[in-house]
């Protein structure tokens, strides 16, 4: 059954790792891809690989300039934005906070945060105009914890997490659903901000939890699943447990998760 039907979804970080994964679970839901990645050549076959009439978008998200055409390309193309998977960022160096640079400190809150920020920006006056839309921003554990080493990456994902709260707030009387996922370990490595094509956050691994390397398939496509299932509420969700609860619908009964809003029984679910 084709849930997503008609439905136009754009995937940030979308060539490869988590936010490709997203994109082809979508797809196989029926729904039409907005590929946005950094890397112009890998968001084109990833858009020819999906196929479906998947288009690609090179953008960076650290740049609102290029935010701001990246959607006004899709709404060329598409005609309108339903979903929006935020999956692009960086991981950043491992150092601690008192030697790490300042630039790059910067450059981590640029993409990660204010990159969200944008993305969120661009696509909600659509959806508002739709009165309907469903965005899902990938946060990390890191963001709720604080990962040693890693002040820059943690601060950006803890940023994320009050970004998703305060609009899903904001939006509380229409039919548009902002919500959370925290990513899992990916086989891809995580790229260093000083290398090429560094705007991709395919995966944020906790030393704490000593997840298992797994193969191309195995916790990209899990976390796909769990954003699509995410993307069918039809409110916004809090909570304020472990990381694994928030927002965590299949392992916690809906009924039982506080709302922080209940929307319109009006609209797709």
């Amino acid at each position: 059954m084709t849930t997503f039907k008609d439905q136009v979804a754009i995937t940030t970080g979308g060539a490869q790792g988590i936010g490709r994964a997203v994109a082809e679970r979508l797809a196989s839901d029926g729904a039409r891809i907005a590929v946005w990645d950094i890397d112009a050549a890998l968001a084109e076959k990833a858009a020819i690989d999906i196929g479906k009439g998947a288009i690609a978008c090179q953008v960076d998200v650290s740049d609102w300039e290029s935010v701001s055409a990246a959607m006004a390309r899709t709404l060329d193309a598409t005609a309108r934005v339903d979903i929006l998977v935020n999956s692009a960022g960086i991981a950043g160096i491992n150092e601690t906070l008192a030697d790490y640079p300042v630039a790059e400190f910067q450059h981590i809150m640029d993409v990660n945060l204010v990159g969200t920020f944008h993305v969120n920006r661009a696509v909600v006056p659509t959806m508002k105009t739709q009165g309907y839309g469903r965005i899902v921003n990938i946060a990390s554990v890191a963001g709720k914890e604080g990962n040693p080493n890693a002040s820059a990456y943690s601060a950006s994902k803890a940023g994320v997490i009050g970004l998703t709260k305060s609009l899903g707030k904001e939006l509380a009387d229409l039919d548009i659903a902002v919500n959370l996922r925290h990513s899992r370990r990916s086989p891809y490595p995580h790229l260093r901000s000083d290398e090429a094509g560094a705007h991709r956050l395919h995966a944020v691994e906790d030393p704490a939890r000593k997840v298992p390397r797994t193969e191309r398939g195995g916790g990209d496509d899990r976390l796909a699943r769990e954003c699509r299932e995410q993307l069918h509420h039809r409110r916004c969700l809090r909570s304020f447990g472990w990381a694994r609860d928030l927002l965590n619908a299949r392992n916690r009964r809906s009924e039982k998760l506080e709302p922080v809003v209940r929307f319109r029984p009006t609209g797709s679910s």
